[in-house]
C-alpha cells in the first residue's frame, strides 16, 4: 500500500523537460518512493515501485516502471513540441486506479496516491 505521505510538487516547464521528469519519476519508483509531480498538462507519479505518466484531461496513461522494472519512456521532445506514445486509458474510482491498455488488458490497482492525483488534475 502507498505510504501516508506523498511528496507532491509542481515542476516548472522552463527548468525541466518531460523526458527529464519521466527519468526522475522512474528513479523514484526504483527507490520505492511515493511521489506526484505536475509538469504542464502532465502528471507523473510513482508508488509501490510503479511509475506512470498521465494526461488527466483525456485520461491517457503510459506506464514508465512496473514492479521496479523501467519501461521505455515513449516520449519525443524538442524545444517546440513534445509527443507521448500513450498506450493506455485510466480512471480513478474511489481508491482504485483502473487502467486499460491498448492490448485490451484491464486491471485495477490499489495503493496508489489517488487522492493526490485527483487534486493534481
Amino acid at each position: 500500500m502507498a505510504t501516508s505521505k506523498t511528496d507532491v510538487r509542481i515542476a516548472e516547464l522552463d527548468k525541466t523537460s518531460f523526458t527529464q521528469e519521466a527519468i526522475r519519476i522512474q528513479q523514484c519508483a526504483l527507490r520505492g518512493d511515493t511521489r506526484a509531480v505536475r509538469l504542464g498538462p502532465v502528471i507523473f507519479f510513482c508508488a509501490n515501485r510503479d511509475a506512470w505518466m498521465l494526461d488527466p484531461e483525456d485520461h491517457l496513461a503510459r506506464c514508465l516502471a512496473r514492479e521496479g522494472q523501467t519501461i521505455p519512456l515513449g516520449i519525443t521532445e524538442n524545444r517546440k513540441q513534445f509527443g507521448v506514445e500513450w498506450n493506455a486509458r485510466y480512471e480513478i474510482n474511489g481508491e482504485l486506479f483502473q487502467v486499460a491498455d491498448d492490448s485490451g488488458s484491464v486491471r485495477g490497482i490499489l495503493g496508489y496516491p489517488v487522492h493526490e492525483l485527483v487534486l493534481s488534475s
